[in-house]
């Protein structure tokens, strides 16, 4: 049998999509907010290394090809056309952000707070 989507798509049906995503994304998101957060952004732009360095520093254990399956897949962001440089950060203890700008050269991409709120659990 086959129904249309539109008659059981509910509020409920939401919050299970929402909360049974992979737990690498769960975690790139809680990243991304807190450095958008701590430093004032409206967006953070990244590589995947950079990510990827900032998540085995907080503790998780995650591998690259998990964070390119969520940003291009999951989140279908694509990066930027040419290598540019762009400003992202590093974990810095002695700083009160926790946070250190760091200027890099590369094909980063950029999310925005707006897109990474409602992925919030």
């Amino acid at each position: 049998m086959w129904f249309n989507p539109a008659l059981i798509h509910t509020d409920a049906l939401d919050n299970i999509i929402r909360h049974n995503r992979p737990r690498a994304e769960l975690d790139m998101v809680e990243l991304c907010l807190d450095v958008m957060e701590r430093n004032n952004l409206t967006q953070y732009c990244f590589c995947p290394n950079d990510i990827h360095a900032l998540l085995l520093n907080t503790h998780v254990k995650i591998e690259k090809w998990q964070i390119l399956k969520v940003l291009k897949e999951r989140w279908q962001l694509q990066p930027a056309a040419n290598a540019y440089r762009y400003t992202t950060y590093n974990i810095d203890y002695t700083n009160a952000t926790n946070y250190m700008a760091v200027q890099r050269t590369g094909r980063y991409y950029t999310v925005q707070r707006d897109f990474l709120e409602p992925l919030r659990c």
